[in-house]
């Protein structure tokens, strides 16, 4: 009930993402390691969008001056290398931030 007596409806959502969760025993509060998580999240979308973003800008071109497919071809050849190579070295930035230090057998 609300607070002037009033039934809210069953798919009403509490007024913070964590109001309802913060009172609970056990909660589910977003921790540094989730925060961490979500950050690789956004970092590998962007890859994606990287990879998209060249093909957009092709077609405007395209459409802009009138050069039929090659701004597009081009677009898709530049947004897929460059994608695949910023993934590249974002995956072994994250490889080596998760693994442990190696000790080298001397």
């Amino acid at each position: 009930m609300t607070p002037h007596g009033h039934l809210e409806p069953a798919n009403s959502l509490p007024s913070a993402p964590f109001d309802a969760a913060s009172k609970r025993e056990g909660s589910m509060a977003p921790t540094s390691h989730d925060s961490r998580a979500m950050g690789k999240y956004f970092a590998l979308a962007q890859v994606g969008m990287e990879m998209v973003a060249p093909i957009v800008l092709g077609l405007w071109l395209d459409h802009k001056f009138e050069i039929g497919p090659w701004g597009v071809i081009v677009g898709a050849v530049l947004g897929l290398v460059g994608g695949l190579a910023h993934l590249v070295v974002m995956l072994r930035r994250f490889e080596a931030k998760d693994s442990p230090p190696r000790r080298d057998a001397q």
